[in-house]
């Protein structure tokens, strides 16, 4: 299945495939959103991160 996500390229807001991600390019996350890449934080207002690892689950909030 396609995932695409909203992103900033060259100035434009598009719809873009994940696979097509480029760096430069800066993607628009809302709550419940996956990241699709490794990415630097622009600006955040409130963010709260699941991961899992093999043995246990953990919440970061920041």
């Amino acid at each position: 299945m396609e995932q695409k996500i909203p992103c900033l390229r060259d100035g434009r807001a598009e719809q873009l495939n994940t696979r097509l991600l480029v760096p430069g390019d800066v993607i628009l996350l809302m709550g419940g959103a996956q990241v699709p890449a490794d990415v630097e934080w622009v600006e955040v207002s409130c963010v709260c991160v699941w991961y899992v690892c093999l043995v246990y689950v953990v919440c970061m909030c920041v």
